[in-house]
């Protein structure tokens, strides 16, 4: 009897031990997926940037400003092509998936940030910063003390490119900083909270399993005759 508790106590121990590795190697499965999709749909889209940039601001009087969003946007189509070349490449190796998932995160909220500070040269506007950020944290849930660093970096150089572009109102443009941070606040939480989901829902899905398997092996492992069956249909199912 000893032994057999001690048998299934290693068990449950090298499961716990694992537990977490399986749920990184799923989520940042999960993650690629997801990239995959975006950079498919920002490659199409690229398509209508780039009509916007050559024929519908042309002659524009902010020329810097359009300039910015061009290289910006090829960028971003460059970005796309890339990921979806290398894509069966990381998803066969997972081996620099975190390191890949989080640079590609770095870039589209940096690229969101980037557009709304190029803003401030035509109508001052910051929405597409605070849209990218609140989407990338419910879209991609990386771990969330990566999605803390990013987002550290990136706003305090949102902060300080705001200031420095910006030409109007002193009072409004406190403003700005006081809201995006509270959105950059807000995204992290959101993170934060998809994040722990997905882990719980892994990991009850693990255990689960593991108790189907204890249970089996329950059965292979007992000297004496049983058997386990419905008790309604009487069906036989070891």
């Amino acid at each position: 009897m000893l032994k057999m508790s001690s048998f299934f106590s290693h068990i449950i121990t090298d499961r716990q031990l694992t537990n977490n590795g399986e749920f990184q190697r799923s989520n940042n499965l999960l993650i690629l997926s997801r990239i995959k999709i975006a950079s498919i749909i920002l490659f199409f889209l690229n398509f209508y940037f780039f009509y916007i940039d050559f024929f519908r601001l042309e002659g524009i009087p902010a020329t810097q400003y359009r300039y910015i969003l061009t290289l910006i946007h090829l960028l971003s189509f460059t970005i796309s092509i890339v990921f979806l070349f290398i894509y069966r490449k990381i998803k066969t190796n997972l081996k620099w998936s975190t390191s890949i998932i989080n640079t590609f995160v770095f870039c589209y909220i940096f690229g969101g940030a980037a557009v709304s500070i190029n803003s401030q040269l035509l109508n001052g506007n910051i929405s597409t910063y605070l849209i990218v950020l609140i989407c990338v944290a419910v879209v991609f849930p990386i771990q969330p003390k990566h999605f803390f660093i990013i987002i550290f970096i990136i706003h305090i150089g949102f902060l300080l490119g705001l200031s420095s572009m910006y030409e109007g109102n002193r009072f409004d443009l406190i403003s700005k900083q006081i809201n995006t941070t509270g959105t950059a606040t807000f995204a992290f939480i959101l993170n934060l909270v998809f994040y722990t989901y997905r882990k719980k829902e892994f990991v009850s899905n693990i255990k689960i399993r593991q108790s189907e398997e204890n249970l089996r092996n329950l059965f292979e492992v007992n000297p004496f005759p049983q058997t386990l069956s419905c008790l309604e249909t009487g069906e036989i199912f070891y």
